[in-house]
């Protein structure tokens, strides 16, 4: 579970001091596919990352997992999105660990109870159409905590997220850091976030 003071602290500040909280706010934002969220917060030796991103820019679909094919695209999107420091290499001389990782997607929700489904065929054709609805615009949800042994030299986050995700063209970021908040975009021509 994420450090609830870093939660509160994340949406107390964004709530009051950034105009589009609403919009980037991963519960309420705009599902827009190639466009995915970011929220950057670093307080003493904790750095925070939250990542949002519609599941077709991740698996390429958005309905729930019909065949082995499909399993194994969400399982391996699953493992390389828990890999924090790979996809958000923080500055190394900040020595920081990643101490948390988190991923939740509807997909997986679906997949957790795939057997379960089986064994009401009696029911599929209905449950189905119900779940196609709810599904309609899946996205990957993704927290991650990091220790940083160093955290004054925490001065960027480089991403390779846009060349794991290709279907990513944007991230609309924003960030909380002792010396600096407000928003900004990436791209894949703009993948380092300055973080001070």
């Amino acid at each position: 579970m994420r450090n609830p003071d870093m939660a509160v602290l994340f949406l107390v500040t964004c709530c009051t001091a950034i105009p589009v909280h609403a919009e980037v706010h991963r519960h309420h934002k705009a599902h827009e596919h190639g466009t995915g969220h970011l929220n950057v917060a670093v307080d003493q030796n904790t750095l925070m990352i939250d990542l949002s991103l519609p599941a077709m820019d991740v698996v390429g679909f958005e309905h729930p997992v019909n065949n082995e094919e499909e399993r194994g695209q969400v399982t391996h999107a699953t493992r390389l999105l828990q890999d924090g420091i790979q996809l958000f290499a923080p500055t190394p001389a900040a020595k920081c660990v990643l101490v948390r990782s988190e991923v939740e997607s509807v997909l997986l929700e679906n997949e957790a109870h795939h057997e379960h489904d089986e064994k009401h065929d009696d029911e599929e054709h209905e449950h189905d159409g119900k779940h196609e609805k709810e599904h309609a615009h899946a996205d990957f949800d993704v927290s991650h905590e990091f220790n940083c042994e160093s955290p004054a030299q925490l001065n960027a986050l480089t991403l390779s997220l846009f060349e794991h995700f290709p279907a990513t063209h944007r991230l609309r970021v924003q960030m909380i850091t002792p010396t600096n908040q407000g928003g900004t975009e990436l791209t894949p021509d703009k993948r380092i976030l300055n973080l001070k």
